[in-house]
């Protein structure tokens, strides 16, 4: 019995200790980059230069390494995977040269590195790479707030600055819709607005939009908006979007305007918006509020 008392108040003890709210100090590591996405538009064969700082709030000094990777869309969603630096089709992480590739920020500092864009002759459209910058591993410490218990771990952190390389004057935003399709929502809850959307273009398209359905007189019945979706060239994706308002028997147009110019809109020197492409349907309802009939785009 008291062998198996023993056993318990260990294990009780073992439990207290994992639940022991904790404190990482990742105020260590705590640092910046700016800009942390750069859209960068150069002639063939020409260079561009410019730099990135790097901000600590650390209340000690880091010592940061920088080094290239490829990137692009894991999905359409606009999560990323990344790559060895020159692997993928539409790389430009070997134009890139930067300097240095080791430094230290001091404490509550500001770190600066140097790069430059040296673009092969006769390219088109976006490349694409990241920079990252990553600190060396750092010991943090663990402290239990309710029991004096203490352990050590490695910690490093990385940020990266993404590039958008275009070849000045030869980019091209365009897309593709098909399979357009309105559809009753499952579970008779509204309608489902959908397309297949491609970028056939020769850059980066993230894109949005929004739709309105009216009546032959133009009176406005129901508006949405549509996924934004997230497409390097050649990339397939889906639009959708929900209506969850019921409509009324009859003939309608549903008008859809898409902007394919959100990722400029991002960009540190683009403000501007970018294409706008505009479709019209007709749709037919029925008596129960079902789809009877989708015209085709105009």
């Amino acid at each position: 019995m008291n062998i198996l008392l023993k056993k318990r108040s260990v294990f009780l003890y073992f439990l207290a200790f994992i639940f022991i709210p904790v404190n990482l100090a990742f105020a260590q590591l705590s640092f910046r980059i700016d800009p942390a996405r750069l859209r960068i538009a150069v002639a063939p064969g020409g260079t561009k230069s410019g730099t990135i700082k790097v901000y600590t709030q650390s209340a000690q000094s880091l010592k940061v390494k920088v080094y290239l990777e490829d990137w692009d869309y894991a999905d359409q969603t606009g999560t990323r995977a990344f790559h060895p630096a020159g692997t993928t089709p539409l790389s430009c992480a070997n134009w890139i040269s930067l300097s240095p590739s080791e430094f230290i920020i001091p404490a509550y500092g500001v770190g600066q590195l140097n790069y430059t864009i040296k673009a092969p002759v006769g390219i088109e459209g976006g490349h694409f790479a990241v920079m990252f910058f990553e600190t060396e591993p750092i010991a943090a410490t663990i402290r239990g707030q309710t029991e004096q218990v203490q352990a050590s771990t490695t910690l490093n952190i990385r940020l990266g600055a993404l590039f958008y390389v275009e070849a000045q004057n030869n980019t091209k935003r365009t897309i593709s819709l098909s399979k357009f399709a309105i559809t009753d929502a499952p579970k008779n809850k509204g309608i489902m607005i959908s397309s297949d959307f491609q970028n056939v273009g020769n850059t980066d398209i993230t894109a949005g939009g929004t739709f309105y359905i009216m009546n032959s007189k133009g009176k406005i019945f129901a508006r949405g908006n549509f996924n934004d979706v997230y497409t390097l060239p050649g990339d397939k994706a889906k639009l959708t979007a929900l209506l969850k308002e019921p409509l009324a028997s009859g003939k309608y147009s549903i008008v859809i305007s898409l902007d394919l110019g959100k990722a400029i809109e991002t960009a540190t020197a683009h403000k501007a918006r970018g294409p706008i492409v505009t479709k019209e349907a007709e749709i037919e309802i029925g008596e129960s509020g079902e789809v009877l009939r989708v015209g085709d785009f105009k």
